[in-house]
């Protein structure tokens, strides 16, 4: 199939979703495709769910849900990646010890490695999806208040001592995700990010064939449901 050229204006915002499975949608706009990929975030075994999707989908770019000075982080390292150096917040820390009873865990996400060495090691771009620091620093500053801050890490600290009950890992994933965001300003946070994600994928598949994109599994419903949302250009 003859792919249109960058400026073709059917391209832009012509947005169709098909659901894969539970944690993977289809994403078309025009003649160009996306998988994008809900993963959990730590646990080992989603590397490898990864390297399968590079075999299925065959992409043509990569797009990790992470920031761009994350992802610059990510590639400016040599093999053998010390996890002192990434900035893990503690809810993070916290869920990835639980998770250590749903198979093997290993930080940084090993799913986010897979898709960056694996990109490279076909020669493809590699694009970073998610806000750049500054600018979550500041949809921080407007959505979170001090108040929640500290309910947040109380509420992470009593989490990391009792779990949500979960018979599956994307369960225990959703369940953290969904305490948390029930702090008032994490929501809509979140959502700012989800939303900036969706645009973010929705741009590269302008100048990209296949995208294949790795999200955190707690923000695929909100990324799907922005691109739902997601107006058509003029």
């Amino acid at each position: 199939m003859q792919v249109p050229p960058p400026d073709d204006p059917s391209l832009r915002r012509a947005v169709t979703l098909r659901r894969v499975d539970g944690t993977a949608w289809e994403v078309q706009a025009g003649g160009r495709r996306a998988l994008l990929l809900g993963t959990v975030q730590g646990l080992l075994e989603e590397s490898r769910r990864v390297l399968r999707a590079f075999d299925a989908f065959s992409p043509t770019a990569v797009a990790l849900g992470v920031s761009e000075e994350d992802l610059a982080w990510l590639g400016g390292e040599e093999p053998g990646w010390d996890e002192a150096d990434w900035d893990m917040a503690p809810s993070e820390g916290g869920l990835l010890l639980q998770l250590g009873q749903f198979g093997e865990v290993a930080f940084p996400p090993p799913d986010l490695l897979a898709g960056l060495l694996e990109g490279k090691a076909r020669g493809l771009p590699v694009y970073a999806l998610d806000l750049p620091e500054e600018a979550f620093a500041q949809a921080n500053l407007e959505f979170v208040e001090t108040p929640a801050l500290l309910r947040h890490a109380l509420l992470t600290r009593r989490l990391v001592k009792e779990a949500p009950a979960a018979e599956t890992a994307v369960d225990l994933c959703l369940a953290w995700a969904a305490r948390l965001r029930a702090i008032p300003g994490y929501d809509e946070l979140e959502r700012e990010r989800e939303g900036f994600m969706a645009d973010r994928l929705l741009d590269l598949l302008e100048r990209e064939a296949r995208v294949l994109a790795v999200v955190d599994v707690s923000a695929l419903a909100g990324v799907v449901a922005a691109l739902r949302e997601a107006p058509p250009d003029p």
